[in-house]
């Protein structure tokens, strides 16, 4: 069987935790991206690992000295993600990003969220945001992909974004912002 048609079935079948039937787009992953600084060690963080098309991206552009924590609550996706993905600067961690600060104490660079905010309650997502903001390095870029985006807009409040949409059967819209404060 192809592995994007067992990436589809396995994405189905988890249907009410992934929040989604196929892996993010290319062009979604890309631009997701395309704010990490590859020329220093950085601290990134990945919500929704899925199968790791995301994950690999990251791995890509960071530089050699960098780590990424990649937060995943699917048990399958982790153990798949395990056995395909061999990089010392990954941390595979099978858990909620709701806990994320139980793993990383340190400033983060970079937040990469490809998590559906649909399975949250409203409070939980804010608060979600709102954390990794406390987190995030001065500078560092918080990205997520949304299919609908009032939950975000209402937990980044004022702050400035940059807004990008990726055309789909249901459109990915990606929001970049920077932590100026």
């Amino acid at each position: 069987m192809k592995n994007t048609l067992k990436t589809a079935l396995s994405f189905t079948k988890n249907l009410f935790t992934v929040g989604a039937i196929n892996e993010t787009k290319p062009e979604t992953v890309s631009e997701m991206c395309s704010k990490i600084d590859i020329n220093k060690k950085i601290n990134v963080i990945e919500f929704g690992m899925g199968h790791g098309n995301m994950t690999k991206e990251i791995l890509k552009t960071i530089s050699e000295d960098s780590i990424l924590y990649s937060f995943e609550i699917n048990t399958d996706f982790c153990k798949h993600v395990e056995k395909h993905i061999k990089d010392d600067r990954l941390r595979v961690i099978n858990d909620s990003a709701l806990n994320f600060k139980e793993y990383v104490s340190e400033k983060v660079d970079n937040f990469i969220i490809s998590i559906p905010f649909t399975f949250l309650k409203d409070e939980e997502a804010i608060e979600l945001v709102k954390s990794c903001f406390n987190q995030l390095q001065k500078e560092g870029t918080y990205s997520q992909v949304v299919y609908r985006e009032n939950t975000l807009l209402k937990a980044i409040g004022d702050r400035p974004y940059e807004k990008k949409v990726v055309k789909a059967l249901i459109n990915e819209k990606i929001f970049h912002i920077k932590n100026n404060s």
